[in-house]
C-alpha cells in the first residue's frame, strides 16, 4: 500500500470503520465493524480487508515516539 492523505476520509467517514480496497480507495464503511466487513465481501469476496477506524476528532501530539 502507497501513502495515502487521510484528510478527505476523516471529512467524510468521521466515526466510522472503513475498509479499503486496491490503491487506496474506500470500498465499504459503517458504524459497525461486522456490517462494513460485510459489505466488503459482497464486492471482493476472495480479498483481505485492510481495516481502518476514523477518529471522532483529531488530537495534536507532541514529543517524540520511543520505539
Amino acid at each position: 500500500m502507497r501513502n495515502t492523505d487521510l484528510t478527505k476520509i476523516y471529512r467524510q467517514y468521521k466515526g466510522k470503520w472503513i475498509v479499503f480496497g486496491k490503491e487506496n480507495k474506500v470500498v465499504a464503511a459503517d458504524n459497525d465493524l461486522k456490517k462494513a466487513i460485510t459489505q466488503f465481501k459482497k464486492k471482493n469476496p476472495k480479498a483481505i480487508p485492510d481495516v481502518l477506524r476514523v477518529p471522532t476528532k483529531i488530537t495534536p501530539y507532541v514529543g517524540k515516539v520511543l520505539g
